[in-house]
């Protein structure tokens, strides 16, 4: 989704355990 492809291009802003979620 859309949110997902935003918070893989912005891994600084989010915390390391949303990387794990991938």
């Amino acid at each position: 989704d859309d949110w997902c492809v935003q918070g893989k291009n912005n891994t600084l802003s989010f915390p390391s355990y949303y990387i794990d979620e991938d």
